[in-house]
């Protein structure tokens, strides 16, 4: 097989200029498959990375008791939970939490309402912070309890600016109007659906609730982009189950407010488990029409892809007709020479995937260049205003064994055609 397989090198490069235009339709197909996976994966990777920032995690746990809204009674028993399943890399962050639709911004006599507040702790959630694109300012520092960072929405619609001072406004859990009034510390661009809310210290949230300063709403965890986010909430929820009760993993918002609608009658608070895809329900069935679509062209360039090579490869087959009759003449069975021609397309096929992989990374670094920050239906996708492409090892070795198994698939029944040439035939072609 060694010996069939330096043979096919040899004809491949000594053919070369015949399959140039092949290689080059190759390259073109692989050049498009890495720039539709390499964007898609990007736009969906980075809406993933600001709903976690979002939501408070790839897995967040949620306590219902008396009361209509989540509250963690037993923080030391569920961060002990967490703690004793998390895997490597996880960051277990404590959040508190303003919903009601009253939630509002004053500055110079105009207002702008927030879809939330979310008091977090400012060392604790560095990391994720850092993530956001400020424009102005910084984040602030461990201890700035009169800090708020507030996004370009807001910014924008009350002109303002670093070092302001502005009035939050919101109702307490004992029905009074209450207010607080803070520091612009940093504003970020976000003018996505994730950029209607502003991010204030813990303990200013539970003052503007009129309840306990170190009341915690819900734990999260961020996970490492190579950790399963399901595999590790059943994980949890196992582990919660062990030490408090609990409910069945929430996969979807509608059903957590279902359950949650299920109180004990005692006011014993049940805690629930749920992840970014079941936060994510809705926009997830826009990533999975941007899957499928994508799969769709893949399958396309790939029929394309194996119509190609065996039209090119039957023309091959019988322009060689005699190179093969006399090989055959001299001893080469019938299977070495079908294993010839599968060689040559399999090294068409690499070369073709090679060059197609380098045109398609540089496509989408130039993409990344763009500025697209002017198309807002893109905003929610886009990290300051530009695509940030992924193409994880798996997706690429795909890329990579399709090609192999397309060029391989269009060379098959030339090939067989080539095993099938009698020597006494060939020899007698003209």
């Amino acid at each position: 097989m060694t010996n069939i397989l330096r043979i096919a090198w040899r004809n491949f490069w000594r053919n070369l200029g015949r399959y140039r235009l092949l290689m080059a339709a190759l390259a073109a197909a692989v050049m498009v498959q890495v720039t539709i996976l390499g964007s898609i994966l990007g736009l969906s990777d980075t809406l993933r990375a600001k709903a976690a920032r979002y939501f408070g995690g790839q897995v967040v746990v949620l306590g219902y008791g008396a009361g209509g809204y989540s509250r963690i009674a037993e923080i030391q028993q569920v961060e002990q939970a967490l703690r004793s399943v998390a895997v490597r890399g996880a960051t277990l962050v404590k959040r508190s939490h303003y919903y009601e639709k009253d939630a509002t911004l004053f500055f110079a006599g105009n207002y702008h309402g927030q879809r939330r507040l979310i008091g977090v702790d400012w060392r604790n959630e560095q990391a994720m912070l850092q993530t956001f694109d400020l424009i102005q300012g910084e984040l602030p520092a461990d201890g700035e309890d009169s800090a708020i960072l507030v996004s370009s929405v807001a910014a924008d619609a009350l002109s303002l600016r670093r070092g302001d001072e502005v009035i939050v406004s919101g109702t307490t859990e004992a029905g009074q109007r209450n207010t607080v009034v803070l520091v612009v510390s940093g504003i970020f661009n976000d003018p996505s659906i994730f950029g209607y809310t502003s991010y204030l210290p813990l303990s200013v949230v539970n003052r503007l609730l009129g309840v306990d300063p170190d009341r915690v709403s819900e734990i999260g965890l961020f996970l490492s982009p190579r950790a399963d986010p399901n595999r590790q909430a059943r994980k949890v929820l196992a582990a919660l189950a062990e030490r408090l009760p609990v409910y069945p993993l929430f996969t979807t918002q509608a059903e957590r407010d279902r359950l949650r609608r299920q109180r004990d009658p005692n006011g014993v608070t049940r805690y629930g488990v749920i992840t970014l895809d079941a936060n994510l329900a809705e926009i997830r069935s826009l990533l999975d029409s941007l899957a499928i679509l994508a799969g769709f062209l893949i399958l396309l360039f790939l029929f394309i892809v194996v119509i190609g090579v065996a039209n090119t490869y039957s023309m091959i087959v019988y322009e060689r007709t005699q190179e093969i009759g006399t090989m055959r003449a001299l001893g080469m069975p019938r299977g070495h020479a079908a294993w010839m021609f599968l060689f040559e397309a399999l090294l068409l096929g690499a070369c073709g995937t090679v060059i197609g992989f380098g045109g398609g990374i540089l496509v989408l670094s130039g993409l990344s260049l763009l500025d697209l920050s002017a198309h807002e239906a893109l905003l929610m996708f886009l990290s300051r205003g530009r695509l940030v492409w992924s193409l994880p090892f798996g997706w690429t070795f795909a890329i990579i064994l399709a090609m192999a198994a397309a060029s391989i698939a269009g060379c098959l029944r030339p090939a067989a055609r080539a095993a099938k040439v009698a020597p006494i035939v060939a020899l007698r072609k003209e």
